[in-house]
């Protein structure tokens, strides 16, 4: 009876791993009222093949399919390729393929290409007797004896770059002057690559440089020459090349500083002028930064870039950070920035606050010597409100400890309890909970 039983679950289990091996795979689908492709990345989408001719259909894989009278390439959509020859189409590769006449390029017909001499080179080059082709295109001059390629495979984030004995191309367009025989690719990442006499990004002839002197820097888009630095090759004003650098990871504020020489800081090109090269400090919290003179606030815009740099007060050694406050807008959480001369919150001063004797309790209540104080809140015209509790003693005012996810809401001093800033009653309490009533 058990091995009946081990029989039966195996067929079974058979059974539904053979039902779903389908279903993890993109695949045509013969059914009663006609052919699907079944989109398996999008969690089984089926869209159908209008006309189709459901008797004759084959699925050729890798999303191809054809019947009797068309064949089609599914991709986003459903693509018949026009001009096709189901009775002779077969595939070359998951990009390529051929009838009796053509090839193709996905469902993209190759104009020109001749079928007897036809080669596919690699994923996105291909040549005949007579033409070299990127994708279905026809590179114009490009010498299919000759023609020779950067990487490899290595093709990423768009940069295909090739050569034959008298031009470079980038993609299906030759670059302008350039040197075959001295042409290296720099960057792939960035599309650099330059020869003896010129710099190129990606089509690009960047004549403004110095060729035997450019070098990239680093991952922030800058470069160099012997006469300028650049950052999206834009000349960046002012900047020395000589001693032009970009700045450490750790000392680079998350990239609110990016580089720097001798004279100033830079940010995606910009200059920091007020910053001290030489002397700064990115703060531990917030976009703070210091150098020997004062200290400053980085000021950014909807895009997280950096906007201003706005001078908050004289550097003396003096300041801390103070325990996140929870501001009640847009900004999120930030800390207190505490000297001797001011508190400060997301760069800006809060006024009629006492810094001594400043301290933040929780993420809701705050106090100095004289008050208590909640609900500090950035507006839109730049300013830190917040409310001052009336009638509270700071000095004996502390925190409430009790068992919920809010606790930071209770507070109490020597005559009252408070419930979000609120005065309460001490009948409103339950004594072995110590949590409102009505809660």
């Amino acid at each position: 009876m058990n091995k009946v039983i081990v029989i039966l679950f195996m067929l079974i289990f058979s059974l539904f791993l053979f039902g779903c091996t389908n279903m993890t795979e993109n695949h045509y689908e013969v059914r009663g009222d006609g052919v699907y492709y079944y989109h398996a990345i999008e969690e089984g989408f089926y869209h159908k093949i209008e006309n189709a001719d459901k008797s004759s259909f084959k699925d050729l894989g890798c999303g191809y399919g054809k019947d009797r009278n068309r064949v089609y390439r599914a991709a986003k959509s459903i693509n018949e390729i026009n001009g096709a020859d189901p009775s002779t189409f077969k595939l070359i590769n998951c990009t390529y393929s051929k009838d009796s006449e053509s090839v193709y390029y996905l469902e993209h017909r190759i104009n020109k290409a001749d079928l007897d001499s036809f080669e596919v080179l690699n994923s996105i080059y291909s040549k005949d007797k007579n033409n070299v082709y990127f994708y279905e295109n026809l590179i114009k001059d490009a010498d299919p004896t000759s023609i020779n390629f950067f990487d490899k495979e290595d093709y990423f984030y768009d940069t295909y770059y090739a050569k034959d004995s008298n031009n470079v191309y980038f993609n299906d367009q030759t670059l302008e002057n350039s040197d075959p025989n001295s042409f290296v690719v720099i960057s792939p990442i960035h599309g650099y690559a330059k020869d003896n006499e010129n710099v190129y990004q990606k089509e690009e002839l960047l004549h403004w440089i110095d060729a035997p002197s450019f070098e990239l820097l680093g991952h922030y888009y800058y470069s160099k020459d012997k006469n300028n630095v650049y950052f999206f090759n834009r000349i960046v004003e002012g900047a020395n090349p000589e001693d032009f650098e970009i700045v450490d990871v750790e000392l680079s504020f998350h990239g609110e500083i990016d580089a720097k020489d001798n004279n100033n800081l830079y940010y995606r090109g910009e200059k920091l002028g007020q910053i001290d090269p030489s002397s700064y400090e990115p703060l531990k919290y917030d976009n703070y930064v210091r150098d020997k003179n004062a200290i400053y606030y980085l000021r950014k815009n909807d895009n997280n870039e950096v906007t201003k740099v706005e001078f908050l007060e004289e550097n003396d050694g003096i300041f801390e950070f103070v325990d996140g406050y929870r501001l009640y807008s847009w900004t999120g959480n930030s800390r207190f920035l505490k000297t001797d001369k001011a508190i400060y919150l997301m760069g800006y001063q809060i006024e009629g606050i006492d810094p001594e004797s400043f301290v933040s309790l929780n993420d809701f209540y705050s106090k100095d010597k004289n008050g208590v104080y909640t609900g500090f809140e950035l507006t839109s015209s730049g300013e830190i409100t917040y409310i001052s509790l009336e009638g509270v003693d700071p000095e004996n005012f502390k925190i409430l400890e009790v068992p919920r996810f809010d606790k930071e809401v209770y507070g109490k001093d020597k005559n009252n309890y408070y419930y979000k800033g609120e005065k309460i009653m001490l009948e409103d309490i339950d004594p072995e909970t110590r949590l409102l009533m009505s809660d």
